[in-house]
């Protein structure tokens, strides 16, 4: 750990301990300490040069295009009504590609900001999508994630992967993350939807899956806002094959 990360840590902590003496609330600590961590994270970025994309569409095709003309493994954590995962099938026809969309379709399973659990509902309905190297796994993804990973433990070694991570939760995020440790191997991506917005939900779960796990993982591009941000798994000690 270099000096200044010691002292930001340093800073972080006389902060929670004078705002817990101060009496202000957990939750209001929790943002302070995220933004903090935020605001490092956006000066690596700016350091490591990454050019960023005026639409998560453009970052989309980015990432396409660093891939093609090999097949991938697609899966989407927080499917909603498909725009996104829509959008990867339209502009890859690899026959070999193959697509997973976890969601329950009845929204979020916790309030998320001034969003209340069970926004983004789509009724229990699933998008309509007519294509055969698509499956949507409906449930939780408690429910889904653990036996797929076993069930599908050849094809996720054998493709490149990409984690599409929509959950917007923090909760949702840190189980699909961690359950992943695993599987992820060098050369994989990882996606977020809404990594900037809410930093106590998907960033902190990212935060949090890089300081239990150690994996190496770099950025290597993000929307000019850093909402849709996308990283490579680099190196994976833990990567059981």
């Amino acid at each position: 750990m270099t000096f200044l990360k010691k002292t930001h840590k340093l800073f972080l902590q006389i902060l929670f301990n004078l705002f817990s003496l101060l009496g202000l609330s957990d939750v209001l600590i929790k943002a302070i300490q995220n933004s903090g961590l935020y605001m490092s994270y956006i000066k690596t970025t700016k350091a490591s040069g990454i050019k960023p994309f005026s639409t998560r569409e453009c970052l989309y095709k980015y990432l396409m295009k660093s891939i093609q003309p090999v097949s991938f493994n697609y899966m989407e954590f927080g499917v909603y009504q498909g725009k996104s995962i829509r959008f990867f099938i339209e502009h890859n026809h690899h026959p070999h590609n193959k697509y997973f969309g976890f969601d329950t379709f009845y929204g979020i399973p916790t309030d998320w900001g001034n969003r209340k659990a069970g926004s983004y509902s789509n009724s229990g309905n699933l998008p309509e999508i007519n294509d055969h190297r698509l499956n949507f796994l409906v449930g939780t993804f408690q429910e889904q994630l653990p036996a797929f990973l076993i069930t599908n433990k050849k094809i996720l070694a054998n493709q490149i992967n990409i984690i599409h991570l929509d959950a917007d939760v923090y909760s949702s995020t840190l189980f699909v993350l961690i359950h992943l440790i695993p599987y992820l191997k060098t050369g994989d991506y990882i996606l977020f939807d809404e990594f900037s917005f809410l930093l106590d939900h998907e960033f902190k779960a990212f935060n949090d899956f890089c300081m239990a796990s150690e994996i190496k993982i770099d950025l290597i591009a993000s929307t000019i806002d850093n909402v849709q941000t996308l990283f490579e798994v680099k190196q994976n000690s833990y990567y059981k094959p």
